[in-house]
């Protein structure tokens, strides 16, 4: 995970800069602060709860030694995955927008 920490960082810092320029107030409020959090939050969850899927899928793959559908199903839980860290890195920009929302 280190090996990818500061290009997670700037990435996240990438995602801020490009919410702020579409949407350049602060929060109002705490409460608008956690709205935006929390669907930002339950997008990643919504991804999660795909690859979840996927890799149960996969497990049965594994268990038949195989399939017609393997490769299919790998590529879904890349596409997935990578879904995820874009909804973490959004989750994580909007944090830091709450944080600065706070100064």
């Amino acid at each position: 995970m280190n090996a990818i920490k500061q290009d997670i960082k700037a990435l996240v810092q990438k995602e801020l800069e490009s919410a702020n320029k579409k949407y350049p107030t602060t929060f109002r409020s705490r409460h608008e602060a956690y709205g935006v959090m929390l669907e930002e939050f339950e997008e990643a969850q919504d991804e999660l709860e795909t690859c979840m899927a996927d890799l149960e899928i996969f497990k049965l793959y594994m268990k038949d030694d195989g399939g017609s559908g393997e490769k299919e199903i790998l590529l879904d839980l890349k596409e997935h995955s990578e879904n995820l860290m874009a909804e973490a890195g959004q989750l994580a920009a909007m944090v830091q927008k709450s944080l600065d929302s706070r100064k």
